[in-house]
């Protein structure tokens, strides 16, 4: 088999290399290896295979050299050094390649020889990746990888993770695992809505860790179907509330949380209603609904002190108990910044309001001997709030806690009045990786009216 030689191959100069009966000069003007093999996929001289790619739209056919091929990938070395019954190898003069994107395939084999992709559209460089993986061209895939990981946005996470989920590319899945957990507001918007899924909500949904609270989340999920069913219909809406509604956290409400917000959704059915509630309430008076999830969800930085993993306390039970003062010692097992914490406002009549006046202290507890403790921060709330709910106190900035080291949190309440508290005395848990330890402060109560504490990562 021959082919034509590219007028670009020929040299004139008193220099050139004569090969045959034709002079070049295209060793000498191409320095360097990568410059050499562009050279010869640009003009296919010397090449020694055709290759006929086609699917079901379109066929065309590529002009290039065996021996890269067969150094490129171990498929191609298979398909190519076939021996026959005797054992030698037949020469192949023709490779054909069924099922292929002609065009995809003419980035793919440029990869080869250039090792560049000319393009920067997203579904095609996925569309290469498939090639790199089944031709086992592996720096191909890394090359793409790369570039996709630059890429990655709103717009075509989910893309993304469903073809990194079904081609195992961790890199890829970790990636945009994390853009969904930790963008979740934002991709939820209503500015998003038109491009989401039910896949992608329950993609959403499944995710054990998400930078949003449960109620809040249900919240936005609410505002999407409520958006898609001016376009789908009130029968879509249905269908998909089935979908989705089992695959909400619901354990991680609270009782009010969850009256107020999926419980005057009119989505459930009394049935799911009361079981889940009883579940929440642990008052297990009825049986909790089949399908729904049993488990609940971690929020990005943040110790949700009723739902987070307790060592010795599963379920973890609050108590109501009348406050005034109360500590414990804290330690962490990795460097965090602390910045806020929520606590449940006093019992009472539900949408009592009443003027809540707390102080909140960090102090450092390194030393054992009390007289060398330090105040790291005091903040305060003075404010009207609601009977039953919840508000926060926030620190004027991050507060550093160094992992291993002994720290307390106290608490000292304007009027001693019953707080729902859960007793963190001698108790482990752990979020988003970190695991706090509680432990006895010395002659206060270890019943703390918190339910979460904030934090970021150093």
């Amino acid at each position: 088999m021959s082919f034509p030689i590219h007028p670009s191959a020929i040299c004139t100069s008193d220099d050139s290399i004569s090969i045959g009966r034709q002079n070049y000069c295209w060793r000498k003007n191409n320095i360097s290896w990568g410059s050499k093999l562009s050279f010869l996929f640009h003009t296919g001289l010397l090449a020694d295979i055709k290759i006929t790619v086609f699917d079901n739209r379109s066929t065309k056919s590529f002009e290039a050299h065996q021996l890269l091929l067969i150094i490129s990938s171990e498929v191609f070395e298979e398909m190519l050094l076939k021996r026959d019954e005797n054992g030698f190898i037949r020469p192949i003069l023709e490779l054909k390649i069924p099922e292929t994107n002609p065009v995809i395939f003419g980035l793919f084999l440029k990869f080869l020889y250039c090792k560049s992709l000319e393009t920067e559209n997203m579904p095609k460089v996925l569309e290469v990746i498939r090639l790199a993986k089944r031709f086992l061209i592996y720096d191909c895939e890394e090359y793409c990888i790369e570039f996709i990981k630059k890429e990655v946005n709103h717009t075509n996470c989910f893309d993304i993770y469903y073809f990194a989920q079904s081609y195992d590319l961790e890199v890829l899945l970790n990636m945009c695992t994390k853009k969904i957990q930790t963008e979740v507001k934002d991709i939820l918007s209503e500015k998003n809505f038109g491009m989401l899924g039910v896949n992608n909500i329950l993609t959403i949904l499944e995710q054990r860790v998400l930078d949003v609270r449960e109620t809040d989340l249900f919240l936005l999920v609410k505002k999407w179907l409520e958006f898609k069913e001016v376009k789908e219909g009130k029968e879509w809406r249905r269908n998909a509330q089935k979908d989705v509604l089992k695959n909400f956290c619901f354990l991680n409400m609270t009782p009010h949380e969850f009256i107020d917000g999926p419980g005057s959704a009119g989505f459930l059915t009394e049935r799911e209603f009361n079981g889940i509630l009883s579940a929440i309430a642990r008052d297990r008076l009825f049986p909790f609904p089949e399908g729904f999830k049993t488990t609940c969800r971690e929020v990005i930085g943040e110790l949700n002190l009723m739902t987070a993993c307790f060592k010795g306390k599963t379920p973890f039970e609050y108590t109501i108990f009348t406050v005034t003062n109360c500590a414990v010692f804290l330690t962490v097992d990795h460097d965090l910044n602390i910045t806020g914490v929520q606590f449940f406002c006093r019992v009472g009549k539900d949408g009592e309001k009443y003027k809540e006046s707390v102080v909140m202290r960090l102090m450092d507890c390194e030393n054992n001997e009390s007289f060398y403790w330090k105040i790291m921060e005091e903040a305060k709330f003075i404010g009207f709030v609601e009977s039953s709910k919840k508000f926060n106190i926030n620190f004027k900035q991050p507060m550093s806690l160094a992992h291993g080291k002994r720290y307390s949190l106290t608490i000292q309440m304007n009027d001693p009045y019953p707080y729902p508290t859960v007793d963190l005395l001698d108790v482990s848990m752990k979020s988003n990786g970190v695991t706090f330890y509680f432990s006895q402060y010395p002659k206060l109560s270890s019943l703390l009216p918190i339910c979460t504490i904030q934090f970021q990562f150093v």
